[in-house]
């Protein structure tokens, strides 16, 4: 469970203060200072319900959003700041009341401290079963902030760290982006799966990052796993970007308006489908693998070109099931997805 410490001053000068949390010998507490991003306008229509504007009369300004793992911070004259605290009681902890002592301590000398009680209960929830979750997982942010040399070794240090989190926060299954995911517009090239250029429409495949990242999600808690999907985003209309190599010089196997089912593309899959399923079958995750047509497709206009994907997928490789996000049911009526996502 977690909590917050909040602390203000009105009138005294800014000083820093540092919390210390003490909890029951053997359980985690993990403290870390709440930090602001600015919010510079509201965006959801003016002529809303003033019950349905999130932050109204509090944005513009600053909101709390990051959380970084420091027990200081510098407190000014009459702002408020915050410490949340993270609390996983011992696996041996015995069932009853418990007390953290929670402790703030100024640069000063002056101290307060307060203590909160805590009730552990005799019960353990049982794993969640057949009830997946996943929700995008985007490396090609964490290659940009983190200023990664694509999947170089730095990479490999940083993302277990993010995949831990999703799963702490529930999260089971995770996005592979084994090609560059067509989602959100057009984005660095982040392909784990190594293609070469073998000749006229000929291609060799190099699986080792898609299974160093497989390998590593197992060990993160991860059972599930979301491949890219296989057409473009809102009318799945095109072929995928996909890249010689990863993307390091950003050379395209093909241009980005290829029809999705062209001779080209169908060469393109035709040889990397059978890898695939290949791959799936030899890291035992071919019945915990979920699959794409593409994303969002809405409306008449999309729902024929929707159709064609789907046909040509299924004769290229009959043994995919498909999930895809869908604002409109139709693409369900139709048996177009084996499961519609609303």
């Amino acid at each position: 469970f977690s909590f917050q410490v909040a602390m203000r001053q009105e009138d005294q000068p800014g000083l820093r203060v540092r919390v210390a949390v003490d909890g029951p010998a053997g359980w985690f507490v993990r403290v870390r200072r709440v930090g602001y991003v600015p919010v510079r306008h509201l965006n959801t229509p003016i002529e809303a319900a003033p019950t349905d504007v999130e932050g109204l009369g509090q944005i513009p300004g600053y909101v709390p959003d990051p959380l970084f793992d420091e027990d200081t911070l510098y407190l000014p004259t009459g702002e408020t700041h915050a410490f949340w605290v993270t609390v996983r009681p011992g696996a041996e902890a015995a069932p009853g009341l418990h007390t953290i002592r929670v402790t703030l301590l100024s640069e000063e000398g002056a101290e307060v401290a307060h203590d909160v009680q805590v009730r552990l209960y005799d019960v353990e929830l049982a794993p969640r079963r057949d009830f997946f979750i996943t929700h995008w997982f985007y490396n090609d942010a964490l290659i940009d902030w983190y200023r990664t040399d694509l999947f170089d070794e730095r990479f490999w240090q940083i993302v277990p760290r993010y995949m831990r989190d999703v799963v702490e926060h529930g999260q089971n299954t995770l996005y592979v982006p084994v090609f560059t995911p067509p989602l959100d517009g057009v984005k660095r090239p982040s392909q784990l799966l190594r293609v070469t250029c073998t000749g006229p429409d000929t291609y060799a495949f190099d699986w080792q990052d898609v299974k160093r990242y497989v390998d590593l999600a197992k060990q993160c808690g991860v059972s599930h796993f979301e491949w890219c999907h296989f057409f473009t985003q809102w009318g799945a209309k095109y072929a995928i970007r996909i890249y010689e190599g990863q993307g390091r010089d950003e050379r395209l196997l093909w241009d980005p308006s290829t029809p999705a089912t062209s001779d080209t593309y169908r060469a393109f899959l035709m040889q990397y489908l059978p890898e695939l399923q290949r791959f799936l079958a030899e890291e035992g995750i071919a019945d915990r693998s979920f699959f794409h047509v593409s994303d969002e497709p809405h409306g008449e206009e999309h729902l024929q070109q929707y159709r064609e994907d789907r046909a040509f997928l299924r004769e290229l490789a009959p043994w995919i099931k498909v999930m895809d996000a869908l604002t409109e049911i139709e693409f369900a009526r139709q048996g177009l997805t084996d499961m519609p996502i609303p």
